[in-house]
């Protein structure tokens, strides 16, 4: 399946980053991991938790959430650019990232499901 998949993938033109497997990954770098505070803030590093940088969107009362795009997108930019340092930590540099021109490539967020881990609820959205 996955020779399949990266054909396919290779046939549109779409860009596979390489990892190998003794490469770390944040969780944090996953387009679709999200930390949920107390108060429905959403984050996306568990180490810098009042960080403005960090603070991605909220869960609104009615279970949407409201996610800023720019943000939400600069923690994955190593999926973008295959770097292992941006995958391994993304925390690493992201003021620069988010105030570049990269961050300014939205995409669409859906719905999601949420699961615990180290006290905070982590969000795992469906894409």
């Amino acid at each position: 399946i996955l020779a399949r998949l990266r054909e396919e993938a290779a046939r549109l033109g779409l860009k596979l980053a390489q990892a190998n497997a003794g490469d770390p990954v944040c969780y944090a770098a996953h387009a679709n991991s999200f930390l949920v505070r107390a108060d429905g803030r959403l984050n996306k590093c568990t180490v810098a938790l009042e960080l403005p940088a960090n603070q991605v969107g909220r869960i609104r009362e009615d279970g949407t959430l409201d996610l800023d795009r720019t943000k939400t997108l600069a923690w994955s930019r190593g999926l973008d650019s295959g770097s292992a340092k941006e995958l391994a930590c993304p925390l690493q540099g992201i003021g620069a990232v988010q105030a570049s021109a990269w961050s300014a490539r939205a995409a669409g967020q859906t719905g999601a499901a949420a699961g615990m881990r180290h006290g905070v609820a982590v969000v795992e959205a469906q894409v």
